[in-house]
C-alpha cells in the first residue's frame, strides 16, 4: 500500500471502517445470542441496527466521494472478535460473563470512535462537508452506544455479580484478620511489620 496524499489515507480509513460494520454485525449476533440479561441483549440489539445503518451510512459516503470501499479486513477488530470467542465459551457466572461481554464490545466500540473521529477531522480537512457530516452522526451514534454499555452494566449487570462476590466473601476469611491501621499504615499482627 502507498499513501501520498490525506485523500488517499481517507480512502483506507474508510475502507476499514467499512471492514470494521461488517464485522461488528456479524459479532453483534453471536453475542446478542450469548447475553444472559435482557437489557444486555437489548443494547446488543440495538447497536446492530445501528451498524447496519452506519454501514450504509459508509456507502453513501464512499458514492460521494467516488471511493470503493470494499476489500480490506480490519485486523484490529478481528483480533478483538477472536478474543470474543473465547469470552463465549468461558465456563462460569453468567452475569461475570456478561461484564466480560460488556468489555469486549465496550472496547470494539472505541475503537469504531477513535477511526470514525479521524475519518471526519479529515473529511473536513479535505473540503467534504457532507461526508464529514455522515461520519458526524456515526461517531454520535458510537459514543451513545458506550453510554448505553456503561449504563446497563452498572443498572443490571454489576449489581448482580455484587451480590455473587458478597455471598462468596461471606464465606471467606479476611486477609489480615487481625491487622489494624495505624496513622495510615497497616500493620500486621502475624510478622508485627508495616505493610502499605
Amino acid at each position: 500500500m502507498k499513501l501520498n496524499t490525506l485523500h488517499e489515507l481517507l480512502n483506507e480509513q474508510l475502507r476499514e471502517l467499512f471492514s470494521t460494520e461488517s464485522q461488528v454485525i456479524k459479532g453483534l449476533r453471536r453475542l446478542i445470542r450469548s447475553a444472559a440479561a435482557e437489557p444486555l441483549r437489548q443494547a446488543f440489539e440495538s447497536h446492530l441496527l445501528e451498524s447496519r445503518g452506519q454501514s450504509d451510512r459508509l456507502r453513501r459516503v464512499g458514492k460521494l466521494l467516488g471511493m470503493r470501499l470494499t476489500g480490506k479486513k480490519c485486523k484490529g477488530v478481528d483480533g478483538l472478535f477472536r478474543e470474543g470467542k473465547e469470552v463465549l465459551k468461558v465456563k462460569g457466572d453468567p452475569a461475570v460473563r456478561d461484564a466480560a461481554l460488556v468489555a469486549l464490545v465496550q472496547r470494539v466500540v472505541y475503537y469504531e470512535i477513535s477511526a470514525y473521529g479521524t475519518a471526519r477531522e479529515l473529511a473536513e480537512h479535505l473540503g467534504y462537508p457532507e461526508a464529514a457530516e455522515l461520519l458526524r452522526q456515526t461517531l454520535n451514534e458510537e459514543y451513545a452506544a458506550d453510554r448505553k454499555l456503561t449504563s446497563v452494566a452498572r443498572e443490571a449487570i454489576y449489581p448482580a455479580v455484587g451480590a455473587i462476590a458478597a455471598r462468596e466473601e461471606r464465606g471467606r476469611e479476611e486477609p489480615f484478620p487481625q491487622a489494624e491501621r495505624e496513622e495510615g499504615v497497616l500493620v500486621g499482627a502475624a510478622d508485627g511489620g508495616a505493610m502499605g
